[in-house]
């Protein structure tokens, strides 16, 4: 079984603890995914020293899915799910935090260079295919107002 199959079954698990906390903003649990995935991606780097950070990587892992589905529970929950805000504040810094884990691991010994730059790679295309579509929603719901010399956005 996919980790991906669990994640509306663990959706379904984590809703009551959302409701409880869903006075939060939905961007704290990005941001806080964010840091873990940094941590993430020192630990697998630092893991040639002190293997015991591995272990830790299962729960940072753990901890960085559990915020990133509070982040859209916690965002549904309050009526927060708007598409340019959900893309810019929820898609990036997961990105970005992916480049930090992949990062980690290619400077580990534990992966081979080639491979590990290919991964890389292949996580800056994952970014700017998301940048492209936020760019197209952005384009296609805001437009520059010469006149007022100020970005007017259609949703207002």
């Amino acid at each position: 079984m996919a980790l991906h199959q669990l994640k509306y079954p663990y959706r379904k698990f984590i809703l009551p603890l959302a409701k409880k906390i869903s006075f939060i903003n939905p961007d704290v649990f990005s941001w806080m995914a964010f840091v873990v995935a940094f941590v993430t991606g020192y630990c697998f780097y630092a893991g040639n020293e002190n293997p015991k950070l591995f272990l830790w990587i299962i729960l940072l892992i753990f901890l960085r899915m559990t915020l990133n589905t509070l982040d859209g529970v916690v965002a549904i929950q309050k009526g927060d799910d708007s598409k340019i805000h959900g893309e810019i504040i929820n898609a990036l810094p997961d990105r970005y935090g992916d480049i930090f884990i992949v990062g980690g691991i290619l400077l580990s010994l534990i992966c081979n260079d080639v491979i590990g730059l290919l991964g890389l790679a292949t996580m800056f295309l994952v970014i700017l295919r998301s940048a492209g579509i936020i760019f197209l929603i952005w384009k296609y719901v805001c437009s520059f107002s010469l006149c007022s010399g100020r970005l007017r956005c259609f949703a207002e």
